[in-house]
């Protein structure tokens, strides 16, 4: 690229003031080096331009000046900026007779700082909400309440469901997790890097090479899926006994065991997640009623385990063989609801605080009530079409947006596998409209969602596919079919969904 004096003067003076911003140098000299680059350069910023080079200065320095007014926390300078340089992104990438490599070489900076324009103002609206941690050694083990909590890293999910959703390489070692905590309503989003994660994985995934200070910056933070200082040596050795038999359940090499077994597994899972806030959070009435279940009944030898006591609670457990492309993630329906409904993965878990709860909804849906676990008879699991899978999600996922708080109006922590996002996430339609390689996928959907509307990835993909070829009509429904790995019913019911949901969003011929 070659540029004029002009155009050269203008670059440098928006690495200057960035400088400036990124060393945190008094707001006098920020200020005053703003100044005298809107004095030098307005008028040529204000010109409409045709030249690539032109172009490229031109949202460079838009680009600049909306960080600075967001530094300023400057709300009604930042919602102006990135209105106009959203439209004048908008039409570059449909109207701009110039290559995608040029395209995306805008593409990189502008949309990032577009995203923060966004995720700032969304932020004055939704304050941030973090969930908050404060227990130490000193406290008591939630779960016996008798010994000290000096365990650290205790799993709220069990490892060997960490290990098939979230370990990147499906691998049974620890510390191989890639996960990212996005909070769907009020803008919480934290990563959590495994320090077995290999360096290319990383730079797959991030789209650079991790610094050194981030390097540093990810050796220090806390695995997403984990707490510090929950539970006892020994109750937490009381957990790992009821996993790992269930984990040979699951594998087939536990073929005679007690019915109380999955229950009381089961329970522990619920209870950890409402405890640790992650997906779901219980009413405290009934966390303590599950506790005195658990704390009566698990031990640290297996063969001790109580199954006389095990209390009156029950759950159904649907399982998908099939994702389709969906992520496995870990999200609930955050209010204090009956049934506490999570996605675990590919496993959907209603759990009910009274067998009479259980029986009553079953009742009113038309569900087999053989499907109802109550730990007095062997575990039915339900293997769920994906369809439903997909359609339990979006109940879930619609619900949170309803109710975005637990019941005392804390934030709850959704969970989402860091390689391969779906939903809030979108990476691969991101990919294709665009969105530069080292940006995170969420970015890109909160800048492309005019008021943060979050489109499945599912629909997305259908809506792709039909916008692709045009298709329509039963003969354009199949090539859609073969296209999305979807079946036609599939489709229909999933575009049924949207168009209930966002009706002419949507738009025409697949136009979002």
């Amino acid at each position: 690229m070659h540029l004029n004096e002009k155009q050269q003067a203008i670059l440098d003076a928006c690495e200057h003031l960035k400088t400036l911003m990124r060393t945190e140098k008094n707001n006098e000299e920020i200020e005053a080096a703003f100044l005298s680059f809107l004095d030098e350069h307005s008028v040529y910023l204000s010109q409409e331009q045709s030249r690539y080079e032109d172009i490229y200065v031109t949202f460079y320095a838009l680009v600049t000046i909306l960080e600075n007014h967001i530094r300023r926390g400057d709300v009604c300078n930042v919602g102006y900026r990135l209105m106009e340089v959203a439209k004048m992104y908008g039409d570059f990438k449909k109207k701009a007779p110039f290559a995608e490599e040029q395209k995306n070489e805008i593409s990189n900076f502008v949309m990032p700082v577009l995203f923060q324009g966004r995720t700032f103002l969304y932020n004055q609206a939704n304050p941030h909400n973090e969930i908050q941690y404060t227990r130490t050694p000193e406290h008591k083990c939630l779960l016996c309440r008798k010994k000290a909590a000096t365990k650290t890293g205790s799993h709220l999910i069990p490892h060997f469901f960490i290990q098939r959703f979230f370990a990147y390489d499906g691998s049974t070692k620890r510390d191989k997790e890639m996960v990212e905590s996005y909070s769907l309503t009020n803008g919480d989003n934290r990563t959590f890097l495994g320090h077995e994660v290999k360096p290319d994985v990383i730079d797959n995934v991030i789209g650079h090479p991790l610094s050194d200070e981030e390097v540093v910056r990810e050796s220090k933070k806390q695995n997403l899926l984990m707490r510090d200082y929950f539970f006892c040596p020994d109750c937490e050795k009381r957990f790992s006994v009821i996993e790992e038999l269930y984990s040979n359940i699951q594998k087939g090499t536990l073929k005679d065991y007690p019915s109380y077994v999955p229950y009381l597994f089961w329970l522990s899972v619920i209870w950890r997640m409402s405890i640790g806030r992650l997906a779901i959070h219980m009413l405290p009435e009934h966390e303590q009623h599950v506790r005195k279940v658990l704390d009566k009944a698990l031990d640290t030898d297996k063969s001790l385990i109580k199954g006389e006591s095990i209390g009156y609670f029950a759950y159904r457990l649907g399982h998908a063989v099939d994702l389709k492309g969906e992520t496995p993630s870990i999200v609930g329906m955050h209010r204090a609801s009956v049934p506490y409904t999570a996605l675990i993965g590919d496993y959907v878990l209603c759990f009910f605080p009274s067998r009479n709860a259980a029986y009553a909804n079953a009742r009113r849906s038309g569900i087999d009530v053989e499907t109802i676990n109550d730990g007095r008879k062997p575990e039915v699991i339900t293997e769920l079409p994906f369809i439903d899978f997909w359609m339990t999600k979006r109940a879930v996922f619609d619900d949170v947006y309803q109710h975005p708080s637990a019941y005392d109006g804390k934030s709850v922590q959704d969970l989402a596998q860091m390689r391969n996002y779906d939903d809030v996430f979108l990476s691969r339609w991101m990919k294709d409209m665009g969105a530069p390689k080292h940006m995170n996928p969420l970015q890109g959907l909160m800048l492309n969602q005019p008021g943060m509307i979050t489109i499945p990835f599912a629909i997305a993909r259908i809506m792709n596919a039909i916008k692709e070829g045009k298709e329509s009509g039963e003969e354009g429904l199949s090539i859609v079919a073969e296209k999305t790995g979807y079946t036609k019913e599939e489709i229909e019911t999933m575009l049924s969904y949207a168009y209930t949901k966002w009706g002419d969003s949507l738009g025409e011929n697949g136009e979002i």
